[in-house]
């Protein structure tokens, strides 16, 4: 239970803002996300490596960053900050979707026909 104690008062000190590294949690005063250090442990890194590229970390940061990424596995959650999430799947039920998505294809084969013949002739404007 005190270990468990720990972790929590040392998430505490975590800094999770948006606009920070897209609100993924990261270090006091860094841009050093806790992710990336557990996941190198995860992948076999020797603390003393991690140690040496990111003095500033403290033993506890090295050994929670490990429990972090365990704790909070990353695949298959959604980004809180992605705009684009409560958008999806909005027009799967929309008739009209479908002819939506028709008319732009054919729209810009419109437009790279167009694109296309501009650059012919700035070609054969370049050659005489």
């Amino acid at each position: 239970m005190e270990l468990i104690e720990q972790f929590n008062q040392w998430k505490e000190n975590l800094v999770k803002n948006p606009n920070i590294m897209g609100g993924e949690a990261v270090f006091p005063n860094s841009r050093l996300t806790v992710r990336h250090v557990g996941s190198m442990l995860e992948l076999g890194e020797s603390p003393s490596v991690i140690r040496e590229d990111y003095p500033y970390l403290t033993e506890e940061d090295i050994q929670f960053s490990r429990l972090y990424v365990r704790a909070y596995p990353s695949i298959g959650q959604p980004k809180e900050s992605d705009p684009w999430v409560k958008f999806a799947g909005m027009f799967k039920d929309d008739p009209l979707f479908d002819e939506f998505v028709e008319d732009m294809a054919a729209y810009r084969r419109e437009l790279d026909a167009e694109m296309g013949g501009d650059e012919v002739t700035s070609e054969e404007n370049q050659s005489t």
